[in-house]
């Protein structure tokens, strides 16, 4: 048979008081009931000896705080197994441990709707929210101006304080890099839709500290974040032109890996015929023989200092609007 939890009346009852009493002895706070020490003690080992335990939703009521913060992935399919996400995720739980900060979830998928994500982030469940999502998504324009603290991470987002890598940075260092090592023309794999604040950033940064380089740049965008392979790179590869592209900058290590994988698939030597540059600095695939050549962006950290300046704002504090972390040139095998 089931146990009956233990309930505050239960101490009561054992110690011989009102339950205001026990509540004001187990709050560690007097208000309008006076105890003596004495009673105090009863009461807190009367609650020991019967297993009381304060109910959390009661008392974060009384505290105005829950200790939770959310969240929210705006960018479709939620799984953590992908490298990017997963040091995100990672980095906001080591915040979240340091902080004593419980983690709440939130991502539009499985039957949910907006309404239902946004009426829970409003619930009282959550002190502040975390976003990782497009300037466009539907609950950022809910929450802008809202009363509910809330930080972006990775990607800027107008009128909400964000923690961001420095793209503007990682994007010159990969064209000083590239001309160092002598390459003249290449190729650079952007987003189709350009929707994401990072992406542009590290695109047009390219772009102009090439154009200063004297580097010919021709853009290839992506119709979907990564993309398996482009049979317009391999074609130009596998054509006799004279001055073809050497070198092909990605925006992100994913659609990096995926050109090298495509690459091995055409018979492409890399970084001898092509060299791969990519943006992120994540662990290499196990598949991969070869290790991408990157810009290492401190995701973990990004995340960890998104925490730990949203438990400021919770406490009413006022916090930078943007946060920007160093980045740094990481030599792999691919270029």
């Amino acid at each position: 048979m089931r146990r009956k939890a233990v309930t505050i009346k239960d101490v009561a009852d054992l110690v011989g008081v009102s339950k205001m009493s026990v509540s004001a002895a187990l709050s560690g706070t007097n208000g309008s009931t006076k105890l003596s020490d004495s009673t105090r003690e009863r009461i807190k080992e009367a609650a020991e000896t019967l297993g009381y335990t304060p109910n959390a939703i009661a008392r974060s009521l009384r505290r105005q705080k829950t200790d939770v913060i959310g969240f929210y992935f705006g960018h479709g399919q939620f799984t953590a197994r992908l490298p990017f996400l997963a040091e995100i995720i990672g980095g906001i739980q080591e915040g979240c441990a340091q902080h004593k900060q419980d983690l709440l979830l939130h991502f539009i998928m499985g039957g949910r709707s907006l309404e239902d994500v946004y009426s829970s982030c409003m619930s009282g469940q959550i002190d502040g929210l975390i976003v990782l999502a497009p300037p466009g998504d539907p609950l950022i324009a809910l929450l802008q101006g809202g009363d509910l603290p809330v930080m972006a991470v990775v990607d800027a987002i107008q009128d909400i304080p964000s923690v961001v890598a420095d793209d503007l940075l990682g994007a010159q260092l990969i064209a000083e890099y590239l001309h160092a090592k002598g390459h003249k023309k290449v190729i650079y794999r952007s987003l189709e839709k350009l929707h994401l604040v990072s992406a542009v950033r590290r695109r047009d940064a390219f772009l102009e500290a090439a154009t200063r380089l004297n580097m010919s740049v021709e853009e290839c965008e992506l119709p979907q974040v990564t993309l398996p392979g482009d049979s317009r790179i391999t074609s130009w590869l596998c054509n006799e032109v004279e001055e073809r592209p050497t070198a092909v900058i990605c925006w992100n290590d994913e659609a990096g890996y995926d050109l090298l994988h495509h690459c091995h698939r055409h018979k492409v030597k890399v970084p001898e015929d092509l060299a791969i540059i990519g943006f992120d600095g994540l662990s290499t695939p196990l598949e991969s023989m070869l290790v991408l050549t990157s810009v290492r962006a401190p995701w973990a950290e990004v995340a960890r200092t998104a925490v730990e300046l949203l438990c400021s704002r919770i406490a009413g504090k006022e916090v930078a609007k943007e946060t920007v972390l160093p980045v740094q040139m990481l030599i792999g095998t691919t270029g």
